[in-house]
């Protein structure tokens, strides 16, 4: 059972960041800004691992399915986060 779940919650976690690539590609209409913009949740990803090695040694507390859930609420924050921050950037240079 746990298995089945983690195995869903990592597929939707990969077609909901393809989705939002195309997504954000087609709305700066460049898939390099796409890439940088998801590359923002590469580096909250790096940052969630150290604190999962750090509940598993001192806790130990292995990740659950709501943990995955959080991953994947926190990669929205993060991209929906550099979305702004991009866009911020690209009117500053248009001025």
């Amino acid at each position: 059972m746990t298995m089945d779940s983690f195995r869903d919650l990592a597929l939707a976690l990969g077609t909901t960041l393809t989705f939002l690539f195309f997504l954000v590609a087609a709305n700066f209409r460049s898939f390099r800004m796409g890439g940088v913009i998801m590359l923002s949740f590469l580096l909250g990803f790096f940052g969630i691992l150290p604190g999962f090695a750090i509940l598993f040694l001192a806790k130990n507390i292995y990740m659950s399915a709501t943990s995955l859930i959080g991953v994947i609420t926190l990669s929205g924050i993060v991209i929906g986060n550099g979305i702004i921050f991009f866009d911020y950037f690209v009117q500053l240079v248009k001025e």
